[in-house]
């Protein structure tokens, strides 16, 4: 869709609907009646506003004066205070552009602190993930450790069992101390103590 274009006689117009009633005919009270381009406009109300402060050779004839002068005056303040008016839109609009500026530097800034405290946090939560690993890594040879220590008591109450039953089956099946004596191997010589001769009766006999 094609922008509106003003023309001079929109704006000439305006500017006189609005003076009459009882408004400063100023760029942005024109526009917001006709839009279009704010160079067009602010070009085609000077024009008007020349032609205004401009009075007719017959008009200049027919008043008086002192009447002409005040008219003169009173033309020359309306414009000044269009100007003023233009001045302090303009000043408020460089200040309305410094706060959106302000307002975005310290938005700016707090998205920085945001993104270091981000940062720290990613830092943090990979320290923290590197301990948790470490420390699964020590609890799982810790319990290896355990379950080997487990089962080396249990092979030793194993061994000790089977040995303990060994040493059952030994003392049920061994020899007794008199028997010990006399099982002795064949064809080795028996060691005994000599026998006591008998008193009288035994004719120099020995047993």
């Amino acid at each position: 869709m094609p922008p509106t274009i003003a023309t001079y006689e929109q704006v000439a117009q305006t500017a006189e609907a609005l003076r009459a009633e009882g408004l400063v005919p100023t760029i942005r009270a024109v526009r917001e009646r006709v839009g279009g381009s704010p160079n067009t406009i602010h070009r085609h109300l000077a024009l008007w506003k020349e032609k205004q402060s401009a009075p007719s050779a017959s008009e200049e004839t027919a008043l008086p004066a002192g009447l002409l002068r005040e008219l003169r005056q009173c033309l020359a303040n309306a414009a000044q205070q269009v100007r003023d008016q233009e001045s302090a839109a303009k000043q408020d609009r460089e200040r309305e552009i410094r706060d959106l500026a302000e307002a975005l530097e310290s938005a700016e800034a707090r998205f920085r602190e945001r993104e270091d405290a981000l940062q720290t946090l990613t830092d943090e939560k990979a320290l923290l993930q590197g301990r948790l690993l470490e420390k699964e890594a020590e609890i799982a040879r810790l319990r290896q450790e355990m379950e080997q220590e487990r089962q080396a008591r249990e092979k030793a109450r194993e061994e000790a069992a089977e040995m303990k039953g060994r040493l059952s089956v030994y003392l049920e099946t061994a020899p007794s101390k008199e028997n010990a004596r006399t099982a002795l191997p064949k064809g080795e010589a028996r060691i005994t103590k000599p026998r006591p001769r008998k008193k009288g009766g035994n004719n120099g006999k020995t047993d």
